[in-house]
Order: structure tokens, then C-alpha cells, then sequence
């Protein structure tokens, strides 16, 4: 641990970087479930999270 590092800190970095991998797997399966393509998924995720910001 570096200096001022937290453990708490240390799992926030671990869970920002796993955070990405478990975000596209997501997409893959909702992709496979509803037969839309990857892109097409995360485009309706994010204007979905661009009109409710408060949300998110």
C-alpha cells in the first residue's frame, strides 16, 4: 500500500476496474437474450442514463 492508500480505497480501484469486464458481459447476454447487437444495447443504455441523470 502506498502512502494515504486506504484499504476501502484499494477496493474502490479494484471495483472500477472490474466494473467495465462485468458491464460488457452484461451487454453480451442481454445482447444474446434479445438478439440485438452489442452497440445497439449500450446506445439505449446510455440515452436511457442521459435523460434520467439523478439516477445514475
Amino acid at each position: 500500500m502506498s502512502p494515504g492508500e486506504t484499504p476501502a480505497g484499494r477496493r474502490c480501484i479494484a471495483y472500477s476496474k472490474a466494473f467495465p469486464v462485468a458491464w460488457h458481459r452484461l451487454l453480451e447476454v442481454l445482447s444474446a437474450i434479445s438478439q440485438k447487437p452489442v452497440a445497439t444495447l449500450r446506445q439505449q443504455f446510455m440515452a436511457i442514463a442521459q435523460a434520467t441523470p439523478n439516477s445514475f
